[in-house]
């Protein structure tokens, strides 16, 4: 390993770690969004899981990743 390589794993891991975090947060915005959209319809509570269940672990992997492949190129720049 390089300490460039280094660098590189080192940005990725945080701007990946922070995006994680904003993303995670901004779907399950959107999940909350989603669930409101619904309406009464939900059977037995099961909407005021989907935020939670659904919309936040996408955004958790999707805003890690996205951060990780910035964060890598701004390494490398």
């Amino acid at each position: 390993m390089t300490v460039e390589s280094l660098r590189e794993i080192r940005a990725a891991l945080g701007t990946g770690i922070l995006f994680m975090v904003i993303g995670g947060f901004v779907f399950t915005l959107a999940g909350f969004g989603f669930t409101a959209m619904m309406g009464t319809s939900c059977f037995e509570g099961f909407c005021a899981y989907v935020p939670f269940l659904y919309f936040a672990p996408l955004g958790l992997i999707a805003g890690f990743v996205l951060g990780a492949k910035i964060g890598r190129a701004k390494a490398r720049s």
